[in-house]
């Protein structure tokens, strides 16, 4: 991310300061969204500690709990049954003030017993690192596995303000976190059931101009799949690839979305009936693309113009419906807005306000997990920067929605774009959020 981008970070937030969010009026437990989807009942909190920078959600199906979590100086998790109301208040997955937290993600994995969790973590001035921890929502212990580095000094500081994505092979058995460096690659490295680091740290991204990295596991090919943002001198673009989870070997690498617009944030998740992948962006509003198990573009997109931004999109499959639920932040209201997504990824709706009652400066960071075993997610996001709230939707949908599938998006022409100017290393500037109440320099 540029100077530019982190600045420009900073300048949203003071415009959505200045914006008093619409209040969506739900009645009785069920409010209808589309002709599809729907809520399932109000939007809550679940967890307030001072800010806020990121947040997941997943969801363990032996238990039916999910894990919530957020983060600013500390990792903070709650637990909810699959209602949403809250089964474990919130508890310190890492919080000691000696070091500081950003953008934790989130999984659930069955052989380690509990979900795993990842965040940069600022061991030295002027490294950050991506950290782990294994958390159960069940039984009497939350912490299976504490606090412990996942990536290393000689891999190079890590990027803070970009989630470190995780995904777990069951074949395999191995997890594989995914980050981006503060100078604009992209790395990786499989991790043990028990999130131990297996073999070095992995390159899959070297030229200085890739970010906001994401990535699911492929049961059909055992495989996963990886997508990231990058640019050029004349154009943003997005990059798709796949990863081998036996031995790391990575192919079928593609570029496609390009615009003159920007790539922000991404997502990818798998549909389990099929093998093929969908993923989608913020660029500058919601896109998306299909891919094969192959890794053949099917076809690409628009999403919605109403949601994501610079710093939220999210998406997720479900298997019971076989549709998607992708959300960003919502840019009529501030709330959280979304769309659901037939199998093939292609948008069944127009984008549609999904959560309730934001108020200065807004709702931010919005994360989406899926249930394996009904046809329904849950939504959780970082309301006025300083709680977590949580909305569970529901979907009519069956057999993967209509089955409309589009004609491939032609590539545009690339367009002039100046090469953003990457951040110095090191800590060398002050926090961009103090204007809102954050802390010391971090972004080492």
């Amino acid at each position: 991310m540029s100077v530019y981008s982190v600045v420009r970070r900073l300048k949203l937030s003071r415009r959505w300061a200045g914006f008093a969010a619409a209040a969506l009026v739900v009645a009785g437990s069920m409010t209808s969204l589309s002709a599809q989807i729907f809520q399932i009942g109000l939007t809550g909190t679940l967890a307030s500690f001072g800010l806020i920078l990121g947040t997941d959600i997943a969801y363990d199906s032996s238990s039916g709990q999910y894990l919530a979590v957020g983060a600013y100086g500390a990792v903070t998790g709650v637990c909810t049954n699959s209602s949403g109301a809250v089964t474990v208040a919130q508890f310190p997955i890492m919080n000691n003030p000696a070091v500081f937290a950003h953008y934790p993600r989130v999984r659930y994995n069955a052989p380690s017993g509990g979900f795993i969790v990842t965040w940069h973590q600022n061991d030295a001035p002027n490294l950050n690192i991506v950290h782990a921890a294994i958390v159960s929502c069940s039984g009497p212990t939350r912490i299976l596995v504490p606090d412990h580095p996942v990536s290393d000094a000689a891999a190079g500081p890590t990027f803070w303000l970009e989630g470190a994505s995780v995904a777990y092979s069951a074949t395999s058995q191995k997890f594989f976190v995914v980050w981006q460096t503060v100078d604009f690659n992209i790395k990786g490295r499989f991790l043990d059931v028990n999130s131990a680091p297996i073999g070095g740290v992995m390159t899959f991204a070297s030229t200085g101009n890739s970010r906001a990295p994401s990535v699911d596991w492929n049961s059909v090919t055992d495989e996963f799949g990886l997508i990231y943002n990058g640019w050029s001198s004349n154009s943003m673009f997005t990059v798709f690839a796949l990863v081998r989870a036996s031995d790391g070997f990575f192919h079928a690498k593609s570029s496609f979305g390009f615009t003159s617009q920007g790539t922000y944030q991404t997502d990818i998740s798998v549909n389990t009936a099929t093998g093929n992948y969908v993923m989608g962006w913020s660029g500058p509003h919601a896109n998306y693309a299909a891919f094969d198990i192959a890794g053949n573009l099917l076809s690409t997109g628009p999403i919605s113009s109403r949601f994501a931004d610079p710093d939220s999109f999210s998406l997720r499959y479900n298997p019971i419906s076989g549709t998607y639920m992708s959300v960003g932040q919502d840019q009529l209201t501030y709330n959280i807005a979304g769309a659901e997504l037939n199998a093939m990824g292609v948008p069944m709706m127009n984008g549609a306000e999904i959560t309730c009652c934001a108020a200065d400066p807004g709702s931010f960071y919005p994360r989406v997990t899926s249930r394996p075993d009904a046809p329904a997610w849950h939504i959780v996001f970082a309301r006025q920067y300083t709680t977590i709230a949580n909305q569970l939707i529901g979907t009519n949908s069956t057999g993967g929605g209509p089955s409309t599938t589009p004609t491939p998006t032609p590539t545009p022409t690339p367009t002039t774009t100046p090469t953003p100017t990457p951040a110095p290393g090191g800590c060398t500037t002050p926090d961009p959020f103090t204007a809102i109440g954050g802390g010391t320099c971090v972004n080492g």
